[in-house]
């Protein structure tokens, strides 16, 4: 299918509703890809009259030009009539592992800001190009039926989600639509660079298409891929709403009987997705460590992995943040207070000692007094 409004539309309707009033932010690098995904949004947009769209521009401060180049893309946006700000990576530069380090800096100066503002719908531009890459790589490290679904068109972090409507179309597709609506663009010279896995996958694609590869090889793959998941995931599904509890302190309540009546795969599958609802990971906890905390639960140990307290007891399992891999309370523009994917509503100050019958296990991750004075009381009274 070609892309064009249309076909975005339908697209964008597919990652599910938004509000009259909805703000969405754009993670732009200048290149065709945000560009373009920068001028379709804003086309879309004026669907929903009340909503606004910031386009977030990151300097990784990697080249002695990127500074420029950041600004220069902010003027060809304010063109476009979008708004955006320039995030600076300032911590110090890594000497490995650089593509790696920036994207997680990069994703985090984008998470800190949405959440800073109350956005929950952050946008990239990744396309179908982007998709073969990912597949090819995770074939080649052996990864496991849940990683060969490749990007997602919707993932959840703890401030919102990350949305990738361009998934199904190609990098020459985006070209031409950049083309016909003169949009103008920069060229990142690292995509060009063979040391970095992604530019050898890019110079050589001809080649892996040639060994069973082909684009429409990978979307069979994906697809099988993608339907195997679901089904496990509908059982996971089921298993939470007959058997879990989710308390309002911000812990779970397991039924232990029903977990252990799960067959192996469904158990490691439960874990491995539960730091995505708890927002203590932005991504699945590693397989292995899942498997290990199952051993704990069968030896009744309790233990710690992937940011949770895992407490078995003889009825239930309790699995609770744990406090060091907490994100502290937060007030948003909107004047609401959040800690990680959690609203807080008690009244200040809240005092964690009123709290009866709470293991210290539980107590320990709500906010203290202190926490509460320290970031919100003044600002609250004002």
């Amino acid at each position: 299918m070609p892309l064009d409004l249309v076909t975005f539309t339908a697209t964008m309707t597919n990652l599910g509703k938004f509000s009259s009033n909805c703000h969405i932010v754009v993670a732009v690098s200048g290149g065709p890809d945000s560009m373009t995904l920068c001028h379709l949004l804003k086309e879309w947009l004026r669907n929903y009259p009340d909503g606004q769209i910031t386009a977030m521009i990151v300097d990784h401060g990697l080249r002695l030009e990127s500074k420029d180049e950041a600004e220069l893309t902010q003027n060809r946006l304010k063109e476009f009539g979008i708004n955006s700000e320039i995030l600076t990576w300032k911590e110090e530069k890594p000497l490995t592992r650089i593509q790696e380090r920036a994207r997680q800096a990069r994703y985090k100066l984008l998470e800190n800001w949405c959440r800073q503002h109350g956005v929950i719908h952050l946008f990239t531009g990744h396309h179908f190009d982007d998709q073969w890459e990912t597949v090819v790589s995770r074939l080649q490290k052996k990864s496991d039926i849940s990683g060969l679904r490749g990007i997602l068109p919707v993932s959840y972090r703890p401030f919102g989600r990350i949305l990738r409507p361009l998934l199904a179309f190609s990098k020459q597709q985006i070209l031409d639509y950049a083309t016909i609506h003169a949009i103008p663009y920069a060229i990142d010279p690292s995509n060009q660079n063979p040391k970095y896995q992604r530019s050898y996958l890019r110079q050589n694609r001809l080649q892996l298409e040639e060994q069973d590869l082909s684009p429409d090889h990978i979307r069979h793959l994906r697809q099988e891929a993608m339907v195997l998941t679901e089904t496990r995931l509908q059982q996971v599904v089921q298993f939470v709403l007959q058997a879990v509890h989710i308390d309002p302190l911000g812990y779970f309540r397991i039924d232990r009987a029903a977990f252990q009546h799960l067959d192996q795969e469904l158990q490691i599958e439960f874990l491995r997705s539960l730091g995505h609802c708890m927002a203590t990971t932005s991504y699945p906890l590693p397989r292995q460590k899942a498997l290990t905390a199952i051993q704990k639960i069968d030896s009744n140990t309790r233990t710690t992995v992937g940011g949770w307290y895992i407490v078995p007891k003889k009825n239930v399992i309790i699995i609770a943040r744990e406090p060091r891999a907490m994100l502290a309370p937060s007030l948003d523009t909107t004047g609401t207070i959040r800690q990680d994917r959690f609203i807080i509503h008690q009244s200040f100050p809240f005092k964690t000692e009123a709290t009866v019958d709470v293991p210290s296990y539980i107590s320990s991750t709500l906010p203290s007094r202190k926490n509460f004075k320290l970031r919100f009381l003044s600002p609250l009274l004002k």
